[in-house]
């Protein structure tokens, strides 16, 4: 595995080749608009297999339930833009009152892309995690809250607990709301075909893209995340470069490590 270190600038750009292979990426398509958009700038078709799909989940007790919710919270705490949209969801997609509800209290994100769909919703998060996982942003809320704070999870039914308990054993009141979960999408299956590279961005879209098409493990892998490149190796892939970080610039960065050593220059 190769580990790639932060860019000092942006990644060099690239003009548009024709009979180059594509970079395959393996999001829903939403949160790939960003990147493709950035790969085709540099003169890279993308072809999408998405290797991860998403239920929204309804609020337990309702539209009416989850204001309450957020009425009450002192602070709000989606894990993930999943759990922006299932919040909009569970208010029957009403984004005035979601971004009236958020404004009167302090809202904490994991990632730069909850962060800018907060922006995006005219919010400000108080508090930023970096990455992808919720133990940094429990450290930052124990550092931050003064007990007994109202604390509004909102999260993935797959989350585990440690969350949630580390707030509770501080003297915090908490309520875990679960409004999405993943769900494996129809599987994917192709025949053999050149591909510059594979962004992978978790251990089980590794996994399910690899069962699907077990050609893929003579592509080079982008991998987000020490987690996802170890299962990537765990699968056979030869060759996987790790991302520095979750940002755009960073997996840019790793793209262009896999590119540079491509026979399809």
């Amino acid at each position: 595995m190769i580990q790639v270190a932060p860019p000092s600038s942006g990644p060099p750009g690239d003009r548009a080749v024709s009979g180059r292979p594509p970079v395959l990426l393996t999001r829903e398509p939403p949160d790939n608009d960003a990147l493709a958009a950035r790969v085709r700038e540099h003169g890279w078709p993308v072809l999408e297999w998405p290797a991860l799909a998403t239920e929204l989940l309804p609020p337990p007790a309702g539209r009416d339930g989850l204001t309450a919710d957020l009425e009450r919270a002192s602070w709000v705490v989606p894990t993930s833009r999943r759990a922006l949209r299932g919040l909009l969801a569970g208010l029957d997609d009403d984004l005035p009152t979601l971004t009236r509800l958020l404004a009167s209290c302090q809202v904490a994100s994991i990632g730069p892309a909850t962060s800018r769909e907060l922006v995006r919703l005219g919010l400000q998060p108080a508090l930023e995690a970096p990455g992808t996982g919720d133990e940094a942003l429990a450290t930052l809320l124990l550092d931050r809250l003064e007990a007994p704070a109202r604390c509004l999870l909102v999260r993935s039914a797959a989350a585990d607990e440690r969350f949630p308990d580390r707030l509770r054993a501080a003297g915090h009141e908490v309520e875990d709301r679960r409004l999405h979960r993943p769900v494996e999408p129809a599987p994917r299956q192709d025949d053999e075909r050149p591909l510059a590279a594979v962004h992978c961005a978790s251990p089980s879209a590794a996994r399910r893209l690899l069962s699907w098409n077990p050609w893929l493990t003579a592509v080079p892998f982008v991998a987000l995340g020490p987690t996802t490149a170890e299962a990537l190796e765990r699968e056979g892939v030869t060759r996987v470069v790790q991302a520095a970080g979750p940002e755009l610039d960073d997996v840019m960065t790793a793209l262009a490590t896999c590119l540079a050593s491509s026979d399809h220059r």
